[in-house]
């Protein structure tokens, strides 16, 4: 009996003991990984060892290093690798998740190491492009309104120069810049953006309702300042000095259309006996005459001079003045 239970003290006892050594022999092949946020990699092939701090075994650490993670297949690419995928492949490469301990972060944004244009660059190179196109027009503001992204260029060491130019694509309200970007006179690529043109302009608005037949006058009316997305080529006092066409609210914006010019009276009638006249300041010529038409000031009309009885009938052209003369037009 006695010697039954020396035996079960030790089986249990050899048990523990494996049970330990065990354990110690599994600390011994566990694998430490730690994670950066971001790695900058020269290769295209993503290596968990390029990427990750590995601590492990010596007899296993080189297969954990050269494990293949994915590879880079165009310029500016970015790989975001977590944990699960690190775990995902070393299972396949007999590797179990139990025996692997991370640290870092949980997941990793790896990258190339390569040159790129920042896209700032090539807002710079369409805006200055674009006032030096613009600069007959009084623009205020020339604002982007897609973002633009960085431009990739690889490795190269050669220098390469940005160009822009008109999109063959416009719009009324939007101009398309097209920067190409250039290396030993061959095209790599280009980036497209688009702007949006504010122009300062002026409208004149009404003080108060105005009736049909109103005078338009600095009084009577107040220019607005405001902005818009295209140049407007008439002139706020050109509309002084006109009258309105139809009865206009107080607040509404006045337009050419809304106006019509305020017509001088007749001052000669068709028939009308007139004074033809011509005055140089040191010679006075004067002869009567009759109007053909009836004329404003300012008007150009044919006047009849002498009659058919007598027939010395001639026609003369001269302008309406101010006095109601004539002034023939030599």
């Amino acid at each position: 009996m006695m010697n039954n239970k020396r035996y079960l003290i030790l089986a249990w006892i050899m048990g523990v003991c494996a049970v330990v050594c065990g354990n110690e022999a599994g600390d011994c092949r566990k694998i430490r990984i730690y994670l950066p946020k971001d790695k900058i990699l020269e290769s295209e092939v993503v290596e968990l060892g390029k990427i990750a701090l590995v601590l492990g075994d010596d007899e296993i650490l080189p297969l954990v290093n050269e494990l293949r993670l994915g590879q880079f297949s165009v310029h500016g690419q970015e790989i975001t690798i977590d944990r699960k995928t690190i775990l995902s492949r070393l299972a396949s490469s007999g590797i179990k998740a139990s025996s692997v301990v991370f640290n870092g972060a949980e997941t990793i944004r790896v990258r190339r190491d390569e040159k790129i244009i920042v896209a700032d660059c090539f807002v710079d190179a369409a805006r200055n492009y674009l006032q030096e196109q613009l600069s007959d027009e009084q623009f205020a503001t020339l604002r982007l309104i897609c973002p633009v992204k960085d431009y990739p260029l690889g490795s190269g060491n050669e220098s390469v120069t940005l160009t822009a130019l008109m999109s063959s694509r416009q719009s009324d309200r939007k101009k398309h810049v097209t920067v190409r970007v250039i290396r030993d006179g061959v095209e790599l690529g280009s980036r497209e953006l688009i702007f949006s043109v504010q122009y300062p302009c002026r409208r004149l608005i009404a003080k108060q309702s105005l009736s049909a037949g109103t005078l338009i006058t600095p009084e009577n009316t107040e220019v607005e300042q405001y902005m818009s997305n295209a140049p407007v080529g008439t002139s706020v006092s050109l509309v002084y000095g006109m009258v309105t066409k139809r009865d206009i609210a107080g607040g509404t914006i006045i337009t050419e259309t809304m106006t019509e010019r305020k017509e001088s009276p007749v001052l000669i009638k068709k028939r009308q006996k007139v004074i033809l006249k011509l005055d140089t300041g040191g010679l006075l010529v004067s002869a009567p005459g009759e109007a053909i038409e009836d004329g404003r000031l300012g008007d150009i009309i044919p006047v009849q001079r002498g009659s058919r009885r007598t027939r010395d009938l001639k026609i003369v052209f001269g302008e309406v003045m101010p006095d109601g003369t004539v002034r023939p037009v030599l």
